[in-house]
């Protein structure tokens, strides 16, 4: 049986602001789940509740019977849940093959070199770059960086939010492409996307969130033929459906 990452009732505050109320969701492995709604709807913070950077008020995060809530980050990466944090977080003052290896600090020796290679064949750009500081690299290839440090950590499911903020058409592509290859080798892939068309275009699921709760699951094809689903959720006033 495939593996499931289950949230079920989850509350997380932000200070004094509930962010998410009673929020359930599923992400089962080899699937591709998009998660949309507007600034502000509580994406950003359930990707950081799932990663364990922020505490969890009540509910819970299942994966293989554990329960991954409230346990430190390195422990989530153990579990096999790796995030691609928004804005392309990356080590600037290392190179980026010291970036991917503290990524992978916790694999012994052979299999850290062994992950590593495997994180340059997907992104062979990189190991070219291998000894440039990552905070001389363009964005694209500074989310590049975060993509492979993810991967170091060997991940079933990976969290990405906003991979494609600011970034060019081609890279959007580039990246797209490599989550789509992950997760038809079985990654589970949680997406947060400020395309919608380019999410929908990947997804198998959708949850449409505001104001920290899920207004609508369904499929992609159930999101385009009623676009009043994004509408409602208080998307920009001149939402349209994309094309990819």
């Amino acid at each position: 049986m495939s593996a499931v990452l289950e949230i079920s009732g989850l509350n997380v505050q932000r200070g004094a602001k509930r962010v998410l109320t009673d929020l359930s969701m599923r992400l089962p492995a080899g699937r591709t789940v998009a998660l949309l709604g507007p600034n502000g709807a509580g994406k950003s913070s359930l990707v950081l509740a799932l990663a364990g950077v922020l505490p969890v008020a009540s509910g819970r995060i299942m994966l293989d019977g554990q329960d991954l809530a409230n346990r430190p980050c390195e422990a989530v990466r153990r579990a096999g849940v790796a995030a691609v944090l928004e804005g392309h977080q990356v080590l600037t003052g290392m190179n980026v093959e010291e970036n991917l290896r503290v990524a992978g600090f916790a694999l012994p020796p052979a299999e850290l070199q062994a992950q590593l290679e495997e994180a340059y064949g997907i992104f062979p750009e990189l190991r070219e770059l291998r000894g440039r500081l990552a905070g001389t690299l363009s964005g694209g290839q500074q989310q590049m960086v975060a993509v492979a440090q993810a991967l170091m950590a060997r991940p079933r499911f990976i969290l990405a939010d906003e991979l494609s903020l600011g970034l060019a058409p081609v890279i959007v592509r580039r990246l797209t492409d490599v989550l789509k290859a992950l997760a038809d080798k079985g990654c589970g892939i949680l997406l947060i996307e400020q395309f919608t068309h380019v999410a929908l275009r990947l997804a198998d699921h959708v949850y449409v969130m505001n104001r920290g709760r899920v207004h609508f699951e369904g499929s992609p094809a159930e999101v385009q033929a009623n676009p009043q689903v994004l509408h409602e959720a208080y998307l920009a006033g001149d939402f349209q459906l994309g094309r990819a």
